[in-house]
């Protein structure tokens, strides 16, 4: 079967606090590219990488044949060296961030087939680079928000979780 899309996806993060995640669709038959990226206010960088893949797969309409590429070992492996099945065997037992593994898992099971493909980061390839830039804009963005106490909202891209508490604080009070 004949890739038919190819999603490139990448996310920006540390070991905690906000995350950015992009994604880039290329239906290979037309050419056409969409874009995507958004933001979480709490995860790491692993997450991130997570969510950049599957908000890649859930802008997919149909079952499609798609080439999944990241610069991620952590996501682009875990199928192709059997990691997910080792763990649905396992009951999912012991595997960190379990909730978006199991939210991939369902995504990827909706189509007709999904290969994966890793590539090294920060070597010029053009989608992993858009990704990489646009999920590293959207991390910087929530920070500073968050930092100036301005709504998350506000910002141009959707952003998911609860804002700091302190942000809350009305100015004055």
């Amino acid at each position: 079967m004949e890739v038919e899309v190819e999603l490139w996806a990448d996310g920006s993060g540390t070991t905690s606090g906000p995350i950015g995640f992009a994604w880039v669709l290329v239906h290979r038959p037309t050419g056409v590219i969409r874009e995507g990226h958004a933001g979480e206010v709490e995860g790491t960088n692993n997450r991130a990488e997570l969510l950049a893949v599957i908000h890649g797969l859930r802008a997919l309409k149909r079952p499609v044949v798609v080439e999944i590429t990241t610069d991620s070992e952590y996501v682009g492996k875990a199928y192709p060296q059997g990691w997910i099945d080792a763990w649905k065997l396992k009951n999912w037992r012991k595997v960190k961030n379990v909730d978006l593994w199991l939210e991939l898992d369902r995504e990827v099971s909706r189509h007709v087939k999904v290969t994966w493909k890793w590539v090294r980061g920060h070597t010029g390839h053009r989608f992993n680079e858009s990704c990489d830039r646009r999920a590293g804009e959207c991390r910087r963005a929530i920070i500073e928000a968050i930092k100036e106490h301005s709504p998350l909202t506000g910002l141009a891209f959707p952003v998911h979780g609860e804002p700091p508490k302190e942000q809350l604080k009305l100015t004055g009070s």
